[in-house]
């Protein structure tokens, strides 16, 4: 059997000691030259990492910061697209009912007023809109759709207005039942909640709390002109032909002026988009500032690095080269 006297297991400990170490200085020289980033904090501080402890904990409250508001803008961009495409609906069929009522041909029986029911249940399903598994105009309520399904909200305005002979009694009912607060649109077609969130903390003391909600005035007066149209399209109502052209004429008519609340709503949110960006811009910077700081007291040569991870490299090749030769030493090869 083989014998390896006391020298040969010395000079086998001492490589394998010299492979080890060769490796963890390969390992250390490979990150420093792919990270930029000395991996001895302690020996470049002097053994004082309270500047390492600052930049770290402004990095991670600014990222943290940094997401936040990158969230709260998305929902805050999204919420203008949907606005903008409501009111573009609106005012479009709004611009549509006055040709349609400008012309010679009746207006009730027209092919604008049969596409009001498309219009609402669009309107209704973009109100529903979703972001990161959540309603976006469900107010605090997020886990919850933000309105009923467009067929349930207008089959209850369609029973609501049953009876009803002229287009004032038709308006009356409807405005009764968007204001009810105990079974109307607040209760029955309003599926969110009314708390008010809290505010999104900015820099400092400042703080910006947006919460359009699938029940703020504009979107309810939208919505309600809405219903006036598709109940003016309903024959089966028993609504004389001259109170359905007046149900038109104030669909139209309110339509615009629910038009203009949305622009209010939509400037408003643009003034929350606008702060927004202009926190999420300064964050950046910080962030940038800390990182910027950081390197300069950490990074390291990138040629010196490489030409110390070469050596190393040649020093790991030399150390695998004795231990391979050691390895094949024997008495008869000897003599």
């Amino acid at each position: 059997m083989p014998f390896n006297s006391i020298g040969d297991l010395a000079s086998s400990l001492m490589l394998s000691q010299a492979n080890v170490q060769a490796k963890k200085n390969l390992m250390r020289l490979s990150t420093e030259l792919t990270t930029g980033v000395t991996t001895d904090v302690s020996g470049v501080l002097r053994n004082d990492l309270s500047p390492q402890l600052g930049w770290e904990r402004d990095i991670a409250s600014a990222t943290v910061l940094d997401k936040t508001l990158t969230e709260a803008l998305v929902k805050v961009q999204t919420r203008q697209a949907v606005l903008t495409s409501i009111s573009d609906n609106a005012i479009a069929f709004a611009n549509d009912l006055s040709l349609s009522l400008n012309s010679n041909v009746d207006p009730a029986s027209s092919a604008v007023p049969s596409s009001a029911e498309g219009r609402l249940s669009q309107v209704l399903s973009e109100l529903n809109t979703q972001f990161a598994g959540g309603w976006l105009f469900s107010g605090t309520s997020s886990n919850a759709p933000s309105v009923a399904p467009a067929g349930d909200i207008i089959s209850a305005i369609k029973t609501i207005v049953t009876g009803a002979s002229t287009a004032s009694e038709v308006e009356a009912r409807v405005q009764n039942w968007m204001d009810d607060p105990v079974s109307g649109y607040d209760t029955f077609a309003y599926l969110g909640s009314d708390q008010q969130p809290s505010p999104l903390r900015l820099s400092g003391e400042r703080t910006l709390c947006e919460n359009t909600k699938a029940n703020d005035p504009a979107i309810k007066q939208t919505v309600q002109n809405l219903m006036l149209a598709v109940i003016s399209t309903d024959a089966a109502l028993g609504i004389p032909s001259d109170s359905r052209s007046s149900l038109l004429i104030s669909a139209s008519e309110g339509l615009r002026s629910a038009e203009s609340k949305l622009t209010i709503m939509r400037a408003n949110l643009g003034f929350v988009e606008s702060e927004l960006t202009k926190e999420k811009v300064q964050v950046g910077a910080e962030i940038a500032t800390a990182e910027m700081l950081r390197a300069k007291m950490l990074s390291v040569d990138p040629y010196e690095t490489a030409s110390k991870l070469q050596a190393a490299e040649l020093q790991l090749e030399k150390i695998y080269t004795v231990t391979a030769r050691s390895a094949q030493m024997s008495l008869l090869e000897y003599l």
